[in-house]
């Protein structure tokens, strides 16, 4: 004779807890990923080539709007602070 235990209502609530906390958050920012990584190495050695502002700001990447306007804006202060430096030459 087979024996079925019904869930209770608690172990039901635990199971979707572990559910949820097991799940990724799509709001949560991963800021140490391989893409994101080779991206920063980009911004910080390559201001002035466009390939940063491309990897922040193609159609699938993995930057969220605020570290894609975060680090555009750290470009454009690298690049003014290099054009500012050869103009004074």
């Amino acid at each position: 004779m087979k024996q079925t235990k019904k869930e209770t209502e608690t172990q039901a609530r635990i199971r979707e807890l572990r559910k949820q906390i097991n799940s990724q958050n799509k709001d949560e920012s991963r800021p140490f990923t391989a893409y994101k990584i080779i991206t920063y190495l980009c911004t910080l050695f390559f201001p002035l080539v466009p390939v940063a502002l491309y990897r922040l700001w193609r159609p699938r990447t993995e930057f969220d709007r605020r570290e894609q306007i975060l680090w555009t804006s750290i470009i454009l202060v690298i690049a003014v602070y290099a054009i500012s430096l050869a103009g004074s030459f």
